[in-house]
């Protein structure tokens, strides 16, 4: 693979379109490259966003993605996503997100969450929830919520929560 000699060297463009990840206007190199405008018909993979990405079914990013990043199915972020995200099925982010994230099945962010979180299934914060989780069934945070949690079935905190939480079966907080 051409991106693996490479190492740390990114640099940015201003437009990709790809067809799928490797068919794109910046071939094998893609994972290469920052965007500000990223379309992908089926699918595509870059090494981040600056700008708006729009995936018929899928966008991954290798770092960051800042301001609109929108797909049929999923997205997934190796770094931050600072912006909106939403996705048909699900959003991934391997490290904090601001702003807002929907998706129809589950949204699930590995660091801090900042802002509104909405999914027709689940939610999930690794760290901590500052804002709005709002899910069909479930959210769950590990770490600290400030905020509100409303859901169809239960909230779940494992450290403590400064808020409000609202479900039909269950909310839970290990520390008010």
């Amino acid at each position: 693979r051409q991106s693996l000699n490479l190492g740390k060297y990114i640099t940015s463009r201003p437009f990709q379109i790809s067809f799928t990840p490797g068919l794109s206007t910046h071939g094998a190199l893609s994972g290469q490259v920052v965007n500000n405008v990223s379309i992908n018909i089926l699918g595509g993979y870059t090494a981040g966003t600056n700008g708006i990405e729009l995936g018929g079914l899928f966008n991954i990013d290798k770092n960051d993605v800042k301001y609109v990043q929108a797909a049929g199915i999923f997205n997934t972020v190796g770094g931050k996503v600072s912006g909106v995200q939403f996705a048909g099925v699900y959003n991934t982010v391997m490290d904090s997100a601001s702003g807002v994230q929907a998706a129809g099945t589950a949204n699930i962010v590995k660091g801090n969450m900042r802002g509104l979180q909405m999914a027709g299934v689940h939610n999930h914060v690794t760290d901590s929830m500052f804002g709005l989780q709002a899910s069909g069934t479930t959210n769950f945070v590990h770490k600290q919520m400030k905020g509100v949690q409303l859901a169809g079935v239960a909230n779940i905190v494992l450290s403590e929560t400064k808020g409000l939480q609202a479900a039909s079966v269950l909310n839970y907080t290990k520390k008010l």
